[in-house]
């Protein structure tokens, strides 16, 4: 990945050609596990490190749609993952230059990072 730091970033908006869809392990949350697996209990699944994430035919998003739109956006049920990208939060830099790529919230640190790697494609 290459982890530009999101303070480096003038704007941005989404394309809609569904990139985040495609490749991105949308790992969910207890809270929005149970409630698409409640009205779409077959597009979960487990990913690589044993929690869940919603499934993929290929690499592809079982909710993106033709349009390269999210089907579960329009219900209020896009997983907070889907919703950050392209930009990564870790609680620990991934570089020397700190203030870059610090964001606080809530009283805690977090560190941003936008995912150059996917962007132009």
């Amino acid at each position: 990945m290459t982890a530009l730091p999101w303070r480096h970033i003038g704007s941005w908006s989404c394309l809609k050609r569904g990139n985040c869809c495609k490749g991105l392990e949308a790992g969910l949350t207890t809270y929005e596990y149970a409630r698409i697996r409640a009205i779409a209990p077959a597009a979960i699944e487990l990913d690589r490190h044993g929690g869940v994430s919603l499934r993929k035919i290929r690499t592809r998003c079982v909710f993106l749609n033709e349009h390269g739109l999210c089907d579960l956006q329009p219900l209020g049920l896009k997983p907070s993952a889907c919703k950050a990208w392209p930009f990564v939060v870790s609680r620990e830099p991934k570089s020397d230059n700190r203030e870059d790529v610090r964001f606080s919230y809530k009283d805690e640190e977090y560190y941003v990072y936008l995912n150059g790697q996917r962007l132009r494609h």
